[in-house]
C-alpha cells in the first residue's frame, strides 16, 4: 500500500480493473481510501469515491458519479445544459485538489 500512496502523491495514474461478482472490488476501494486518507496527514490528498448507481455508491461509501459531477440522473430527461453557478460551485468544491478518483462498477 505504500506504493499506492506514493503513486497518488506523485500524480501517477493507477488503474485497477477487476470484474466479476464477489471479487472484493468494494473492499479494495474501501481499504485504499482509508490508507491514502490516513497517510495523507497534513498534506491532504482528497479522495473522491463514486459509483454509477445509488446502491453501488452506498456500498463503497461514496456518491453517484452523477451527483459528483452535477449531471442529470440516469433515466430522467437528459437536459445537458451548462451547469448553473450553484452547480458549478458545488462541483468545484467537491473536486478541488482531489488526487484520487475511485469508481466502483
Amino acid at each position: 500500500m505504500d506504493k499506492v500512496v506514493e503513486k497518488v502523491r506523485n500524480d501517477d495514474i493507477i488503474r485497477l480493473i477487476v470484474s466479476g461478482r464477489g471479487t472484493g472490488k468494494s473492499r479494495v476501494i474501501d481499504v485504499i481510501n482509508r490508507i491514502v486518507t490516513r497517510h495523507s496527514g497534513d498534506n491532504s490528498l482528497p479522495v473522491v469515491v463514486a459509483a454509477p448507481t445509488g446502491l453501488a455508491a452506498v456500498n463503497v461509501g461514496g456518491s453517484t458519479i452523477h451527483r459528483v459531477l452535477s449531471l442529470p440522473e440516469h433515466g430522467k430527461s437528459a437536459d445537458y445544459n451548462r451547469l448553473n453557478q450553484d452547480q458549478l460551485t458545488i462541483v468545484r468544491q467537491t473536486l478541488k485538489g482531489f488526487r484520487l478518483l475511485m469508481c466502483d462498477q
